[in-house]
């Protein structure tokens, strides 16, 4: 006889009259959960909706493994040099990307999207012809694979870069910024949305961490005047991160000699990009 324990709590009652225990369970874990990260008490609501970037994907098995090697090698080849927030931060770019609706729907199609065409991809790392499996620097290649890992988990989330999808290294200036949004700047990289493509606020949950944020933001955005933008990236100003801006070609000093020398630059593309 399989023996049956009374589940304790305040949905006790409503749990176990109506036969939805584990459901119910696992909605107050994921509260609870949320709650101790320090997200608002009407944060609940989006644990019914979160699903991570790998779950929405569909990524298992040698497709998983794939779009985290090409998400690494984003991560490395483009922010190695930069703070362990910085590499974060270009993680997000990427995912947010792919759901954004104008670029490819997969992670190593947003990284290598035209990688044929030499100095004018996406990515500059990924179309200047050399090797890109050289990896000189193996403790930052393992970091870059963790940041991949966690950010497809959807366990990365840095709310002033939000729902940037461009960036550029502080040494350029790209004639595609005066159609952005300017949100945030970590390091050498300053991250941009196009204010055409508004805010960014129909956009999935891609992250648990993020529902504190939004679940933050929702009271607040009746009071707004009409036309201000809500979004999770618009809550700081553009600022600083003064322990790891480097001076330009800072980020890649290690780098070896037969290795991309990454801009860290975005080309901007507004009508929805063809696929490699």
């Amino acid at each position: 006889m399989v023996s049956r324990t009374r589940p304790s709590g305040a949905f006790a009652g409503a749990c176990w009259l109506s036969g939805a225990c584990a459901v119910l369970m696992l909605i107050s874990v994921g509260h609870q959960k949320l709650l101790a990260q320090g997200a608002p008490p009407n944060a609940v609501y989006y644990t019914d909706h979160f699903k991570s970037p790998a779950e929405r994907l569909g990524l298992t098995g040698k497709a998983r493994a794939r779009a985290e090697r090409c998400l690494a090698d984003a991560i490395y080849f483009e922010a190695r040099g930069e703070s362990l927030r910085g590499q974060k931060a270009v993680a997000q770019v990427v995912i947010n990307r792919a759901f954004s609706g104008r670029y490819p729907h997969d992670i190593c199609g947003v990284v290598y999207q035209n990688s044929w065409r030499h100095l004018a991809c996406q990515f500059t790392f990924a179309c200047t012809g050399r090797a890109l499996n050289r990896n000189s620097e193996p403790r930052m290649w393992q970091r870059a694979q963790h940041i991949a890992t966690d950010a497809l988990d959807g366990n990365i989330w840095l709310a002033e870069v939000g729902h940037a999808t461009h960036y550029h290294a502080s040494w350029v200036r790209p004639l595609w910024i005066r159609e952005m949004a300017k949100l945030y700047r970590v390091g050498v990289h300053t991250f941009y949305r196009p204010r055409a493509w508004g805010n960014g606020s129909d956009a999935p949950v891609l992250s648990a961490l993020a529902v504190r944020t939004r679940a933050a933001l929702a009271p607040s955005s009746k009071s707004k005047p009409a036309g201000e933008t809500t979004a999770a990236v618009e809550i700081k100003p553009a600022s600083t991160d003064a322990k790891s801006a480097k001076p330009a070609g800072a980020a890649d000093a290690k780098s070896a000699a037969d290795e991309p020398k990454s801009t860290g630059s975005l080309e901007t593309r507004f009508a929805a990009p063809t696929k490699p």
